[in-house]
C-alpha cells in the first residue's frame, strides 16, 4: 500500500502547552502509524501551511523511514492554514502507484477566513483523487476535548467528516486511534463458530447512535466492497457487514448476513440497539420524502410535562391548528425563527395525539405529536443515582434494605443530637444592682454613726 500524510503546521496547531499541542500529537500519530506499516510499503509526507511543503516523496518505507521519522519530529508551526495544494500534491505523489492507497490528514480543525472557498476547492480535490481509487482519511488532533461529540456543530469539525466522506474514508478523533490502528493492520478471517461485529465508522447516519461492539454472529456473506462505497459495519477480521453508497439518485445499503433466522438473530432482535441498526438502514435508504413539500412540519414525540417545539418550513407565514387530545384547539402562535422557519412551542398536558395542520398560499401539511406518560412511569426501578445525590446535597446517606438496624441506630442518634440545643435566657440584674447600692448606703450610714460616736467619747474625756 502507500501512504501520504498531509499534516497541519499552522500557526493554530502550536496553541496549548507542552507536548499537548496539536502539532506534537500529528507527529506522534503519524509516527506511529508509519512504525505499524510494512517495510515494503511505500510513505509520504506533506506539511502544509498557506502552502505545502513536501517532507518526503512516496518511496519504500524501508528505505526511509529513519530519516522520514526525524524529518517529522523536526517539524514547527507558524502562519495560515490551507491544505488544497497539499492535496495537489498528495495526488500527485500517488498518481501512477498500483496498489491500495491513501491520504491521512493530520489537523487541528482550525482554517482561516477564507476557507468558506477552500472547503469547495478541497472537496473537488477529494472526490477527484476517490475517483481514482485513493482513500482519504482525517484526523482530529485537538487534545482539549477528543470525544466523538466535539463540537458537533463546529465549521472545522463538520467539513473534516465531510472531506472523509467524500474521500471515501474516516473521520478520526484522539480518542478513535484504535479504529485509526486497524485500518493498516493485516488480519486472517479464520472460520469460527461465531463472530464479533462492530461500528467501522461512528460518523453515519445509520450508526451514528450506535455505540460498542455488539453480540456475535454466527457467520457471513464473504464480499468486497466498491470503490465508491462506504463500509460501517466490519468484523474482527475486517470483512464487510453494513456496506453503503449512492446508486445515481437513489441509496444501496448491503447487509451481508442472512435474514436472522439462523447467522444473526440478535442483529434484528431483542436488543433496542440492535432493532435500531435495521430501522436506521430504512430511514437512510429511503431518504426524506417530504423534501419537496413547499409546507413541511417537523416535530418530535415527548413526554407529558415537556416543552414540544413544531417547526414549519415554508416561505410564507402559514396558519397554524393545534387540536389537543379532546379536540380542544389550542392558542398558540408562530414566531418566525429564520427565512422559512416558523417555530411555536407549548407544553402537552395530557397523553394522546395531538393534531397540527399548517396551511398557506403554498400548500399544506398535516402532522401529530404522541404524547407518552412521563418517563419515570416508563422506567420503574429505584433510581440510586438520584437518590444518592439529593442525599449529598442534604448531608444524609443511602441505605438499603439489609441495613435496617444501622438506619434505627442513625435515626435514634441523630434524633438525640438534634433534641439538645442550647438555649439563651435573660435574667434581669437591677434588683440587684438596687440591693448592693441599699447596702453599700447602709453600711457608710453605720460607720459615719460608729465615726461620730468614737468622737464624742474623746471629747467627753478630754
Amino acid at each position: 500500500m502507500a501512504v501520504v500524510f498531509l499534516i497541519d503546521v499552522s500557526a493554530s496547531s502550536g496553541y496549548g502547552s507542552g507536548e499537548n499541542t496539536p502539532v506534537d500529537i500529528e507527529k506522534a500519530v503519524a509516527i506511529n502509524i508509519i512504525r505499524q506499516l510494512d517495510p515494503e510499503d511505500y510513505v509520504g509526507a506533506i506539511a502544509f501551511r498557506v502552502n505545502a511543503i513536501e517532507i518526503e516523496p512516496l518511496s519504500k518505507l524501508d528505505d526511509i523511514q529513519v530519516k522520514l521519522e526525524n524529518k517529522i519530529n523536526s517539524l514547527n508551526f507558524k502562519g495560515g492554514s490551507d491544505m488544497n495544494k497539499a492535496l495537489v500534491d498528495a495526488e500527485k505523489q500517488l498518481d501512477g502507484f498500483i496498489g491500495e492507497k491513501y491520504v491521512i490528514i493530520l489537523t487541528d480543525g482550525v482554517f482561516g477566513v477564507s476557507g468558506g472557498v477552500n472547503k469547495l476547492l478541497a472537496y473537488s480535490a477529494v472526490e477527484s483523487m476517490s475517483e481514482n481509487d485513493v482513500i482519504i482519511h482525517t484526523v482530529d488532533v485537538d487534545p482539549i476535548d477528543p470525544s466523538p461529540s466535539r463540537k458537533y456543530d463546529d465549521p472545522g469539525t463538520a467539513f473534516m467528516k465531510e472531506l472523509a466522506n467524500k474521500g471515501n474514508g474516516l473521520y478520526f478523533t484522539l480518542n478513535d486511534y484504535e479504529r485509526l490502528a486497524i485500518e493498516f493492520e493485516d488480519k486472517e478471517n479464520e472460520e469460527k463458530d461465531q463472530y464479533t461485529i462492530g461500528v467501522y465508522n461512528p460518523y453515519h447516519f445509520i450508526t451514528d447512535d450506535l455505540e460498542g461492539f455488539w453480540p456475535p454472529i454466527k457467520d457471513f456473506n464473504g464480499v468486497t466492497e466498491k470503490s465508491v462505497a462506504q463500509v460501517l459495519i466490519i468484523n474482527e477480521g475486517k470483512m464487510p457487514i453494513l456496506t453503503v453508497w449512492r446508486f445515481g439518485l437513489g441509496r444501496v445499503a448491503s447487509l451481508t448476513v442472512d435474514n436472522g433466522n439462523i447467522w444473526a438473530p440478535k442483529v434484528y432482535k431483542y436488543n433496542v440497539d440492535d432493532r435500531k441498526l435495521v430501522s436506521s438502514i430504512t430511514n437512510w435508504a429511503i431518504g426524506n420524502l417530504e423534501k419537496r413539500k413547499r409546507v413541511n412540519i417537523e416535530t418530535v414525540d415527548v413526554s407529558v410535562g415537556d416543552s414540544v417545539e413544531i417547526r414549519i418550513k415554508s416561505d410564507k407565514e402559514p396558519d397554524i391548528r393545534v387540536q389537543d387530545v379532546k379536540g380542544n384547539a389550542l392558542d398558540i402562535s408562530l414566531k418566525q425563527t429564520d427565512i422559512d422557519m416558523f417555530t411555536v412551542q407549548f407544553i402537552p398536558q395530557d397523553t394522546g395525539f395531538y393534531m397540527i395542520k399548517a396551511v398557506s398560499s403554498l400548500g399544506e401539511d398535516t402532522d401529530a405529536i404522541a404524547v407518552d406518560t412521563p418517563l419515570e412511569y416508563r422506567i420503574p426501578g429505584v433510581d440510586f443515582d438520584e437518590l444518592k445525590a439529593i442525599t449529598e446535597i442534604t448531608g444524609g446517606k443511602t441505605y438499603n434494605s439489609s441495613q435496617i438496624n444501622i438506619l434505627k441506630a442513625d435515626t435514634l442518634e441523630y434524633a438525640k443530637e438534634s433534641s439538645l440545643s442550647d438555649l439563651l435566657e435573660k435574667t434581669p440584674l437591677h434588683i440587684q444592682f438596687m440591693a448592693a447600692a441599699l447596702s453599700l448606703f447602709f453600711v457608710d450610714v453605720i460607720l459615719r454613726r460608729i465615726k461620730d460616736i468614737i468622737r464624742l467619747r474623746r471629747r467627753d474625756k478630754s
